[in-house]
């Protein structure tokens, strides 16, 4: 990978990805709320939530390696993740990797490496939003053709000594082989995305991607 774009930041052994499924119409600011609220100094909060005009249909979670906040073992997410599912009367659907059982959402068995991938320029509100269709361009422009995709949007937080941050944007993930994350890297720089969660099926691992330290400085 072209070191200019992206480079390997933090790094954790392990996968692990949950999908939890909410009663029928539960709204997008609920579910915020609930993810707000889940987040602990030991197990923060990072998820792609699917909805639609009729509600929040599923709510992926996976693991996000941090260099100042290490990364949560796969078993206390696990934990998370159900005592989560419990307090809200959703349903804990599936996940993958060493805490639980198959697949989510996508064929992890033909996967390479799942890739998070937000699609708004930066982390500033109002700026450039992207779309699933430019993600397809972008791909095809690197004749890529054969991957998963999910949409919907990234919500993170994390629980700090001053309260909770929390982020979101749109975004989506990607199930792609090994040999095509420079394509996905390309498009995500292409789209001014300033980081990217890679879980490598092959390697067993979870790992952070970002742009040089140059690139970022300014928005610490």
């Amino acid at each position: 990978m072209n070191p200019r774009m992206y480079t390997e930041v933090a790094s954790a052994p392990g996968l692990w990805f949950a999908a939890l499924q909410p009663p029928h119409g539960t709204t997008h600011d609920s579910v915020a709320d609930a993810l707000t609220n889940a987040a602990t100094a030991q197990v923060p909060v990072s998820a792609l939530v699917d909805d639609d005009r009729e509600g929040v249909n599923e709510v992926i979670l996976t693991r996000d390696p941090s260099i100042t906040h290490g990364t949560p073992a796969t078993a206390d997410c696990a934990d998370a993740a159900r005592a989560l599912a419990d307090a809200h009367g959703w349903e804990y659907r599936m996940g993958f990797g060493t805490a639980a059982g198959a697949a989510v959402g996508v064929d992890g068995t033909a996967a390479g490496v799942i890739v998070l991938m937000g699609l708004r320029e930066r982390y500033f509100r109002g700026a450039t939003s992207y779309s699933v269709l430019d993600v397809h361009d972008g791909l095809a422009h690197h004749g890529v053709t054969e991957y998963q995709l999910r949409s919907g949007w990234l919500f993170s937080a994390r629980h700090l000594g001053h309260g909770v941050r929390t982020h979101d944007e749109p975004a989506t993930l990607l199930s792609v082989a090994a040999a095509d994350l420079d394509a996905v890297a390309d498009v995500a720089f292409s789209f001014g995305q300033m980081r990217l969660i890679v879980a490598d099926l092959a390697h067993d691992r979870t790992y952070v991607l970002r742009q040089p330290i140059e690139h970022t400085a300014h928005l610490s």
